[in-house]
């Protein structure tokens, strides 16, 4: 019987290994370099200026779209000299935004953070799994990251989602070069603005009742105040305005005793509307989120608050990279300010961004149920002019001329000039009967 000699090569078989390795390496990299370019670029889009902009934060936001859309940082800036941004995401429960400050730190220390508490009632760690990735795909992994996943989600599937994009977004082949796309990118310091008003049917959400009750929200809610207090930073909480959702009254208001006893202040809008000169008329864009023109009152008080609280020392703007993000939201707005089909709309982005304008009225006998304009107008520091004869003309400046003006009937002229008086755009708008 004949014995086969198997003479085994060790070098040969390490070099399989090897190459093997290499091969599951590569195809790895591939994998997270197709996420990449196939993901959509909501996340990265969000955060794109927070993680190049060099210079300190000052102060974080943190909440839903209620603050998304209620405070402007690049006005915070232009007006009080913080430095901000808002790190709220749709629909993001307090536990994805306590770790979203978890990751956020990694690029920068606030010295303030301030939470809205619109979902300090809510059930559950995360809404749902699109928002939840516009709140974390754009932070890279690393330990903290893989915390935050392993906490807000309990099935290892999503988990592997969250880790990896591309079982996610691997059906995109069409669509790739689209849903990678950063050539636009809003420069508005991660807020978002909301063009347009709906007025509100009822009045803002009040009552006294308190909800004791340790939903996944109210501890969370607490975990980042805990968090903060370690890391030395201050805590600012609001209640940006709404109307209905009368089920968060008792949380909310237990979340208000709970910062009492801490000795954290708290902006409640929902009691102090009137402070800001609130319209329930013009300055919402539905019945719980702030338009343009509503933010920009919120923030003028949050940036009056911070400032004599925490920032008094803040006598001159000395930060260059958001002097460039204030530059490029400025061009943005400008050309929203060209491009607006709303006369409303053009004049509540002047208010709102501190523009000058003369506007231009002609001979129009129904101005007088036009409110939303008047609104806007008086915002602005006019006292409106309601013609007794329809061949009169009316003319609003910021330079305070208010020369008889000459515009054809029905017809409105407006002039917009940024703060150094040069002309930004000249519109002319029908006025609808």
């Amino acid at each position: 019987m004949r014995h086969r000699l198997f003479i085994f090569n060790s070098n040969s078989k390490v070099r399989s290994v090897i190459w093997i390795c290499l091969f599951l390496v590569m195809v790895l990299v591939a994998m997270n370099l197709l996420a990449n370019k196939m993901e959509v670029k909501d996340s990265e889009k969000k955060y794109y200026d927070y993680f190049n902009t060099k210079d300190e934060i000052d102060v974080v936001f943190l909440g839903t779209s209620h603050m998304i859309d209620g405070i402007l940082p690049t006005i915070l800036y232009e007006k009080y000299g913080i430095t901000s941004y808002n790190l709220a995401n749709h629909g993001e429960l307090m536990p994805t935004s306590y770790w979203v400050l978890q990751n956020a730190l990694q690029y920068h220390t606030p010295k303030v953070v301030v939470i809205d508490l619109f979902v300090v009632n809510a059930e559950g760690t995360y809404y749902n799994k699109a928002f939840s990735h516009c709140s974390l795909d754009a932070f890279p992994l690393t330990s903290i990251k893989l915390q935050a996943i392993w906490d807000l989600f309990n099935d290892n599937e999503t988990r592997m989602e969250f880790i990896n994009n591309f079982n996610t977004y691997h059906s995109r082949w069409n669509e790739a070069f689209t849903l990678g796309d950063m050539s636009y990118i809003p420069h508005y310091g991660g807020a978002e603005l909301l063009i347009g008003a709906e007025p509100i049917a009822s009045p803002l959400t009040v009552g006294t009742a308190v909800d004791e009750t340790m939903t996944e929200g109210m501890l969370y809610f607490e975990k980042i105040l805990d968090f903060c207090d370690r890391r030395g930073i201050q805590v600012v909480c609001t209640n940006l305005p709404y109307s209905g959702f009368e089920e968060k009254i008792g949380a909310t208001n237990y979340a208000k005793q709970i910062l009492k006893e801490r000795n954290t202040p708290c902006i409640d809008f929902q009691l102090d509307a009137d402070i800001i000169g609130l319209n329930l008329n013009a300055d919402f864009r539905d019945s719980h989120h702030l338009n343009v023109a509503g933010a920009a009152k919120a923030t003028n008080y949050v940036g009056e608050f911070l400032r004599e609280r925490y920032f008094s020392d803040n006598v001159e703007k000395n930060s260059m990279n958001y002097e460039d993000l204030c530059r490029k939201a400025r061009g943005d707005i400008e050309y929203l300010l060209g491009d607006e089909a709303d006369i409303n709309h053009v004049l509540m982005l002047t208010d709102a961004f501190s523009y000058d304008m003369i506007l231009e009225i002609g001979p129009y006998e129904k101005f007088g149920s036009h409110e939303l304009t008047q609104s806007y107008l008086r915002d602005m520091g006019f006292e409106v002019f309601i013609p007794e004869s329809s061949e009169i003309s009316q003319r609003y400046s910021t330079f305070g001329d208010y020369a008889e003006a000459e515009t054809k009937r029905n017809t409105a002229k407006i002039w917009i000039y940024d703060q150094n008086g040069e002309l930004v755009t000249e519109r002319e708008f029908l006025i609808e009967e």
